[in-house]
């Protein structure tokens, strides 16, 4: 396996607590691309997380960034994937009886508590890392306990308060991960176009 010596991105936000937007929006950019490629050989994360997040040192190539903090994101952890045949079987009712769900409740999204796997799973997992990343804290820090974030995922539906300080593209594109119904959430791949992001170039 590839070593990461820098940790992971949950490290890093430890330490930062927060990190700038200018930093988020060169990471986000980062995890992006990551599950643009994982996406296209459809394959669904599930588990995306600042500890499924490593960080390597940068490329020759690539600049430093705004807070002097130029390393390079992978992401990692797969042992929760689900690819699309594992999908269509798990659909059928007949497969998977350890997991009523997949992921970690602060990232998880209302239809995947309820057991429904898709891409969008990840967008939404994003949505909270994002946010994560701005506050130095989990989308969810005002709820004490797991089961109270199942309970408000599952049965009010809601979706993690956007911070105020964000700037208006990124309220925009946290928007655009958090919708409550997965067929309104953007695809990875519309969000790489999203103003948040391209301001990152």
């Amino acid at each position: 396996m590839e070593f990461a010596p820098h940790g992971t991105l949950g490290t890093l936000i430890n330490i930062n607590n927060p990190l700038p937007e200018t930093l988020v929006r060169i990471y986000t950019r980062m995890i992006l691309k990551g599950l643009s490629y994982i996406h296209h050989k459809n394959i669904v994360h599930c588990d995306l997380k600042p500890e499924n997040i490593l960080l390597f040192p940068p490329s020759s190539s690539s600049s430093q960034s705004p807070s002097g903090e130029n390393f390079n994101l992978k992401i990692a952890d797969f042992g929760l994937a689900m690819t699309k045949e594992e999908k269509i079987i798990n659909d059928e009712g007949c497969c998977f009886p350890k997991f009523r769900f997949r992921g970690t409740p602060y990232y998880m999204s209302p239809e995947s508590v309820r057991g429904v796997i898709d891409a969008t799973l990840d967008v939404w997992s994003l949505g909270c890392l994002v946010i994560e990343m701005i506050i130095g804290m989990p989308a969810w820090w005002k709820l004490e306990t797991i089961e109270e974030v199942m309970f408000t995922l599952a049965m009010e539906r809601k979706s993690p308060e956007i911070p105020n300080s964000v700037s208006e593209e990124c309220g925009d594109f946290l928007r655009k991960c958090l919708v409550v119904d997965p067929r309104g959430r953007w695809t990875v791949d519309m969000l790489l176009n999203h103003p948040f992001i391209i301001l990152s170039d």
